[in-house]
């Protein structure tokens, strides 16, 4: 005899900010106008724009959270260096050609140099490489959907 069994999925908190937000509008914007290529998520807990897309013009740059962990990807830079446990601690004994390296950015608006990364999906763990007033953002977004080519019908 087969019993219902009642399960709960626990997920990290989410706030959302009017950047995390206007970042998947404009993902499902590109997706949905044939501009970018979607991540393939099928949602997850991202939601289904909720993960970025591979889109680059002369404004700005997104690319989804990429999850290849290959030594050369841009977007991961897998760290490979050696590692040992001395004394209880980890120890890196040998730093790898890519230890410290930058990774590159989710998001880059050009103009002014603006990258954001996310971790997994579009407002887990955003980091910014400086600060953004809500006025420069709105203008920033403004200026990301004139460069996009006029949708044909």
């Amino acid at each position: 005899m087969e019993k219902e069994v009642e399960v709960t999925i626990i997920t990290p908190p989410r706030a959302s900010t009017t950047i995390d937000t206007d970042l998947v509008k404009l993902t499902k914007y590109l997706v949905e106008n044939g501009l970018g290529e979607g991540t393939g998520t099928n949602g997850a807990l991202g939601g289904e724009f909720g993960y970025g897309v591979d889109f680059e013009n002369e404004v700005f740059m997104m690319h989804h959270f990429c999850w290849c962990m290959q030594r050369d990807c841009p977007w991961c830079f897998s760290c490979y260096c050696e590692v040992k446990e001395i004394d209880g601690e980890w120890v890196t004994v040998k730093e790898c050609d890519n230890h410290g390296k930058e990774t590159s950015p989710n998001f880059w608006y050009k103009p002014t140099d603006l990258k954001i990364h996310w971790y997994k999906w579009i407002g887990r763990d955003m980091e910014f490489n400086r600060e953004i007033e809500k006025k420069e953002w709105k203008q920033l977004l403004e200026h990301c959907y004139s460069s996009l080519p006029v949708k044909k019908d």
